[in-house]
């Protein structure tokens, strides 16, 4: 495949995402009573371009299903048929399983045939339509139709911007399909090539082909193209069923990410590089002896230190999307996990409009599948449950994201039956995951779900109990560098809050000293330092400290004691940075605040291997490594607060 080709195979997928992701939310707000025309025909477009462009890249097995999916639409919208919850919902389950099988083509394998076929028997069975069952499973007879066309473009056609690989990808997405070029007709060297000459034979079968969609493939293009011949024809034939292909590869392709951005913020990237080259230049600048200019030195490199850090910042924002798009899958979890328990549950969510580095959102939607289902199914009751103990039939859960302190915070909280403690502590127990004698809080207990292969499902079932959810959420939070943090009541509920940095690749850093060695504080955690007063610091239990800040005592972390580091004969003069930390303040003690600068981040598991208390690396102006400070892990571990 060309390289264009691959660009175009890349964008084909990735807008059929979006366009089955639009889909799924207009599908989830049409009124079913009274369906608006214009919300039918939002959702018409979206499967009709993806039946358009899909046999541009040879994904044939899609586009009997997006061609059937289009006709149902086309029947509701010219009120041929009536719109109901069972339509709606086998709606719902032909997105899912056109997201698998467009999954399948992204990572170069074949789609599952089963898959497809029990799409189309979902999608037939809206107009009652049933395989014929006497038959060996291996076989189905059916009524296959076939059409034989032989057209003339004329020979302006691209001259009006039309071109005949339009008609054909069109009627590439209408059945099985065959196109020849009549030998006679292709061009010499000679000839004009602005001019098409070419005349096509093209033969489609298919067992709903109709000579309606063929014509249509014509009608925006009617008077620049000329149909020879046309036959249409029915045959009976028994076909054989393919082999399940799954697992069967095709060439592997690689597949890319890509953004779409708004071309204003190419154009301030382009507008801040022509100053940088200017500002090079005044630095650069040579006297007549051929040194170079010491004049205005300071004030320029000023300047070029301002262009890097407004370049840096243009260049994060065009990462930044809507956190949105990794809230998409979740209306969809709700219905059908809800469903499947026989639960009514009100989905509701804030903050959609929140942004954050692409990678991020992209890597955050797993884990919290993993928390919305793991809420409907353990956290809130069944209707008859919950009317005993006093509430509302229907459960609730909320998602509300927002920015704090230069993290993306997500909160999932839902009005269930909250975490039974007891329960944790006995499965934990017989699993081995604590010892009998291990003496914990009820926060600490809670938290076990989060222990490798925990689960306190009595039974298996397709939506939970196979102890490999809660886990993988922390595992999968921690690898973006963000914390997740866990608040329950018993009878009330429980609040699952996520904290994650909102790009991944640079951040504004505070330099410390701390002994001899330097780190990297991120600043949006600062929120103030202060010199150590001895008298404020108060002892506590263990080596527990607090420090009186005004009118309320704050715990200290000591770094020097946690990376075993000794003190300077200078650092008599101790400082205590301020940070948040779950909306609580905490004191960490350095030996003294250096420069701010933005810092570009390196993976340490790439470069090096994973290290507690550190979530990357940097290089520094002067060449030399410096580690950045993972304060909430750290602070966790100190203040045992998980």
């Amino acid at each position: 495949m060309s390289l264009n080709m691959e660009a175009l195979r890349e964008t084909f997928l990735e807008e059929s995402f979006e366009g089955l992701t639009r889909m799924e939310n207009v599908i989830s707000s049409v009124d079913i009573e009274d369906p608006d025309k214009e919300e039918i025909n939002d959702i018409f477009r979206a499967i009709h371009s993806i039946k358009g462009g899909a046999p541009t890249f040879g994904f044939n097995e899609i586009v009997e299903v997006t061609h059937t999916f289009e006709n149902i639409l086309d029947e509701i919208r010219n009120e041929k048929l009536t719109l109901t919850q069972q339509i709606v919902d086998v709606f719902f389950r032909a997105i899912a399983n056109l997201e698998d099988i467009l999954t399948s083509y992204a990572e170069g394998e074949n789609p599952d045939n089963e898959l497809i076929a029990k799409i189309m028997s979902e999608l037939n069975s809206i107009h009652g339509v049933q395989g014929t069952t006497n038959l060996k499973s291996s076989e189905k007879s059916k009524i296959i139709n076939k059409a034989t066309i032989r057209f003339k473009p004329d020979e302006d056609i691209l001259m009006t911007g039309n071109e005949p690989h339009r008609i054909l990808r069109e009627l590439a997405g209408i059945g099985d399909y065959k196109a020849e070029i009549l030998p006679e007709t292709i061009p010499k060297v000679s000839d004009d090539m602005t001019k098409i000459k070419l005349e096509w034979k093209i033969t489609i079968t298919g067992d709903d082909l109709n000579v309606d969609d063929i014509k249509e493939a014509f009608e925006w293009i009617e008077d620049e193209c000329l149909i020879l011949d046309f036959s249409f024809e029915s045959l009976k034939s028994t076909v054989n069923n393919k082999p399940n292909q799954k697992n069967i590869k095709q060439k592997s392709t690689k597949t890319t990410s890509s953004i779409r951005v708004d071309t204003s913020k190419i154009d301030e990237i382009n507008n801040l590089i022509g100053e940088l080259v200017i500002t090079q230049s005044m630095i650069g600048e040579r006297d007549s002896e051929g040194n170079i200019s010491i004049a205005n030195i300071d004030e320029n490199l000023a300047t070029l230190d301002r262009q890097m850090r407004e370049l840096q910042e243009a260049s994060i924002s065009i990462r930044m999307i809507p956190i949105s798009a990794a809230f998409n899958r979740l209306p969809r979890i709700v219905r059908e996990t809800s469903a499947a328990l026989n639960k009514t549950i009100n989905l509701n969510i804030t903050g959609e409009n929140t942004e954050v580095d692409k990678a991020v959102s992209e890597k955050i939607t797993d884990p919290l599948v993993h928390i919305i289902r793991n809420a409907v199914d353990h956290g809130i009751e069944d209707a008859e449950t919950r009317l005993k103990l006093g509430k509302e039939p229907n459960g609730t859960i909320n998602i509300d994201a927002y920015h704090q302190g230069g993290n993306l915070i997500i909160d999932i909280k839902d009005n269930g039956g909250g975490i039974n403690t007891e329960k944790v502590l006995q499965k934990a127990i017989e699993k081995g995951v604590i010892n009998k004698d291990n003496a914990l809080s009820k926060k600490e207990i809670d938290e076990l779900i989060f222990a490798p292969g925990f689960s306190t499902a009595d039974k298996v079932s397709d939506v939970s109990g196979r102890g490999v959810g809660m886990d993988v959420v922390k595992r999968n939070i921690q690898a973006l560098k963000g914390q997740i943090d866990l608040h329950s009541e018993q009878g009330k509920g429980s609040l699952f809050r996520i904290q994650l940095p909102l790009t991944l690749a640079i951040l504004d850093g505070q330099l410390a000293r701390i002994g001899e060695q330097t780190f990297i504080i991120p600043i949006l955690t600062i929120l103030e330092s202060i010199k150590v007063r001895p008298e404020n610091i108060k002892s506590m239990h263990g080596n527990e400290s607090m420090y009186k800040l005004r009118d309320e005592f704050i715990p200290i972390v000591d770094l020097f004691h946690i990376f075993n580091i000794k003190k300077d004969i200078d650092d008599e003069l101790e400082l205590l940075v301020i940070v948040e930390f779950n909306k609580k303040k905490v004191a960490v003690k350095i030996s003294e605040l250096l420069n701010q600068q933005q810092v570009v981040i390196k993976n340490l598991d790439t470069n090096y291997k994973q290290t507690d208390g550190f979530s990357g690396a940097t290089i520094l102006g002067n060449g030399t490594v410096s580690l950045i400070l993972d304060l909430p892990q750290i602070i966790k571990s100190a203040t045992k607060e998980i």
